[in-house]
């Protein structure tokens, strides 16, 4: 009698291991589910910018040759990161002239520094999906934190990957001269509009 009612002891702990071990699975599988990491190329990704120039008005250039991750999360936008690099030699503006002198040694210096990057550290929602993604810049060798406000409008399937990439707009204003970019102030504004955003199409 004792060593029966001893197995059906076992027995029913054992059965409440295997369904808390369930459980765990079940919900460390489910976290798991939804977040995802996005590989950004040029197709998903838009990083740009503009200046301001007396007598010649806006200057509007990208960089086409951009790339990146974005760690995204439907249920915590909050913990979104996003991770960009652009090569310097790639920016396009409406004038190859422009494009020559942004990439000498008073603007991007691009010989000596190949790449620009961001790196987002933190994100603080004043709505559902908008707020302000907080990272560090880096340009010409110069680390600095910037503050962006961003929305997260919708998400754009991709039939290639049969995935859904979320579109993220980010809109903010640096000051260049900050990063050692201080040729020709005030003559070309001190003041870059930066426009970043991502969602791919096929």
């Amino acid at each position: 009698m004792r060593s029966e009612l001893e197995r059906y002891r076992f027995a029913v702990r054992a059965t409440e291991l295997v369904r808390a071990m369930a459980i765990i699975a079940l919900t460390l599988g489910g976290s798991a589910a939804r977040a995802e990491s996005v590989q950004l190329d040029g197709r998903c990704l838009r990083v740009a910018f503009e200046v301001f120039g007396w007598g010649i008005g806006r200057i509007q250039g990208r960089f086409e040759d951009v790339w990146g991750t974005l760690d995204f999360d439907r249920r915590h936008v909050s913990s979104t990161r996003l991770r960009i690099t652009a090569s310097t030699q790639s920016i396009r503006t409406q004038s190859a002239l422009v494009d020559a002198e942004l990439r000498s040694t008073q603007f991007f210096d691009a010989v000596r520094f190949p790449q620009v990057s961001f790196e987002s550290s933190g994100v603080e929602l004043f709505a559902e999906r908008a707020g302000t993604v907080t990272g560090v810049l880096e340009m010409r060798g110069v680390a600095r934190s910037i503050r962006i406000p961003f929305e997260l409008s919708s998400e754009i399937f991709k039939p290639s990957s049969s995935r859904s990439i979320p579109h993220l707009q980010a809109n903010g204003t640096i000051r260049r001269s900050a990063w050692g970019m201080s040729a020709l102030v005030p003559l070309i504004s001190d003041d870059v509009k930066l426009d970043i955003r991502t969602g791919c199409s096929d």
